[in-house]
């Protein structure tokens, strides 16, 4: 596996709960009998560098071995997430994916590091894909502001960043049984994912 340029860390936000899968953390929720999150350390790890997650309950996840991050905006919602990752890095990006997409597609990654933004944005045929973006720590403070106004969703400060959206075909970026940009919302989500990773044999 090639490793990410050098100036790339990782951040995963592990703080979601599957509302339609019983209220359960996603990252914890099993996959054959092992956490998702397993399953996708045990691509990004050998990639990069620095690899961050983000939770707000780091004693889950000291299995991991790797740095965890709690919020430290007053907001609970992913933006928060996104802001105490990149204020944790010491490289200028991150990589930020979700903790429930399993996809998480190394070259796309690549070719997004090579964009010269704050943000480099894919954009799916279902419009943008924040929760698989490469984000620059100028971003930083632009986050702040937006949740001191209320400003919640992941794109909300997007209009005041450096921004270059990229279109991406999901079938050309993807590197397993899953696009870039599957995640795991509802039982039928995860019966589809165990289904396409039959064993666990699969899942390494």
């Amino acid at each position: 596996m090639t490793p990410m340029k050098e100036d790339l860390a990782c951040g995963i936000l592990a703080g979601g709960l599957g509302t339609r899968l019983g209220g359960r953390e996603k990252a914890m929720f099993r996959i054959h009998g092992r956490p998702l999150l397993e399953y996708m350390l045990r691509r990004l790890v050998p990639a990069f560098k620095t690899v961050v997650l983000s939770t707000n309950r780091p004693d889950r996840y000291a299995w991991t071995g790797l740095p965890c991050v709690a919020d430290r905006l007053a907001a609970r919602c992913p933006l928060s997430g996104l802001h105490r990752v990149l204020e944790a890095i010491r490289e200028p990006r991150a990589l930020v994916i979700a903790c429930d997409m399993p996809g998480v597609s190394l070259s796309l990654a690549s070719r997004l590091a090579r964009v010269e933004a704050d943000v480099a944005l894919p954009v799916s045929p279902s419009g943008d894909e924040p929760l698989h973006a490469v984000y620059s720590k100028a971003c930083v403070p632009l986050i702040e502001r937006a949740v001191a106004e209320g400003r919640l969703k992941m794109t909300d400060f997007l209009s005041e960043a450096r921004v270059v959206r990229v279109e991406i075909d999901p079938a050309a970026w993807t590197e397993g049984p899953v696009p870039p940009f599957f995640n795991l919302n509802t039982p039928a989500d995860v019966r589809f994912f165990e289904s396409v990773t039959n064993n666990s044999q699969n899942l390494s």
